[in-house]
């Protein structure tokens, strides 16, 4: 009998924390996050690039990148 009590209360648990988190809108949050991630991923990149370039060895630094790019991009 204890088992079953001990079963009603975890699913409880886990209804009130689903709830919670949307009400919270996690989803919302978690996607808005996901999306100025990626769209900060280029300036980033660029920015490295640029300042491999000032410290030295532009021209290796830049085809690493580049072959790098064609190969996710491939």
């Amino acid at each position: 009998m204890r088992r079953a009590g001990s079963r009603l209360n975890r699913v409880r648990i886990v209804k009130g924390a689903l709830r919670r988190l949307l009400d919270d809108e996690f989803l919302d949050r978690a996607a808005g996050l996901s999306f100025y991630a990626l769209l900060s991923a280029a300036p980033a990149i660029l920015a490295m690039v640029s300042l491999l370039g000032v410290v030295g060895e532009a021209e290796s630094t830049t085809t690493a990148v580049l072959s790098l790019v064609h190969g996710v991009s491939a």
